[in-house]
Formats: C-alpha cells, structure tokens, sequence
C-alpha cells in the first residue's frame, strides 16, 4: 500500500487525513431537499403541450354548447 501511502491494518494516521481533506477537499454532499406535491404538480403544468391541449379542450366545449341544440346540450344536466 505504499502507492497510496496507508497502512492496511492501522489505515491513515490523522495528519495524513487531514492533510487529504485538505489536498482533494472534503467528501460531504449537503442533503437534497425534495420537492413538495404542489411544486411538482404545478411544474407538470408548465409545459407548453398541455396548456395547447387544455385551451383547445375550453374551445371545443364553448364551441360545443353554443352551436348545439337545446335538446343536444347535456353538459351540466
């Protein structure tokens, strides 16, 4: 173990680990903080396809009830 200059059974002596840390910096990673349902849920609905799909479904269904027959309107019965 002598290309990395530790010792199998006793490892690192603590000058040789501080001095590691200092070299190649330190392995902590700050915890990932998760997204909360809300914020996924309105990230979901930015995107451009679905705001496309949900505009032309307002259209569809005005469109709809203003053309059709008083008899042929079921939405809202």
């Amino acid at each position: 173990m002598e290309s990395i200059a530790s010792h199998a059974e006793k490892g690192l002596t603590m000058e040789d680990a501080v001095a590691r840390s200092e070299f190649f910096g330190s392995n902590y990673r700050p915890p990932l903080e998760s997204e909360t349902c809300c914020s996924m849920f309105l990230a979901a609905l930015d995107d451009f396809m679905l705001k496309l799909l949900m505009v032309c479904a307002v259209v569809s269904i005005t469109l709809d009830e203003i053309m059709a027959e008083p008899e042929e309107r079921k939405i809202g019965k």
